[in-house]
């Protein structure tokens, strides 16, 4: 396999590395599966409008780019398993696809902290965003 993340030459390296791997996820499910009862929240996000629900989002988007790297890296070699052809996947795919979550992302990032906790009224969202967006269109009026 020639890759990038191909770090072992040697199979018995990649098999150490692949039980470590293993053994990693094994643990987490078995935790995760353990404390279940103590995870679940005594509360539920009220609003779609909140400082909870956006912080949740900004983790989903982060879930997605992670999943999206995952599947860029791993793709070539399910390709190859099930076809037999060598395909790779380089940075223009990577880039298509991770610059829209990162652009949710930096949005996300700059939103979140500004919406209140629990549930966000139009005043409160007005009072908040009047300024940020004034300057925004200020900005990319005077760009253009």
């Amino acid at each position: 396999m020639e890759s990038v993340h191909s770090f072992a030459q040697e199979l018995k390296i990649a098999y150490i590395f692949l039980g470590f791997m293993g053994t990693i996820l094994a643990g987490c499910i078995v935790l995760i599966l353990y404390r279940l009862p103590k995870l679940q929240s005594e509360n539920r996000i009220e609003s779609f409008l909140s400082r909870e629900s956006a912080f949740l989002f900004n983790n989903l988007m982060l879930l997605g780019f992670a999943f999206a790297v995952f599947w860029g890296t791993i793709f070539p070699l399910v390709a190859e398993w099930v076809t037999g052809e060598k395909i790779s996947v380089g940075p223009p795919f990577f880039e298509k696809v991770n610059f829209p979550i990162g652009l949710v992302l930096l949005a996300l990032a700059g939103i979140g902290p500004v919406i209140a906790w629990r549930r966000a009224t139009k005043r409160n969202l007005r009072k908040n965003f009047i300024i940020p967006i004034s300057v925004l269109l200020a900005v990319g009026t005077a760009l253009c």
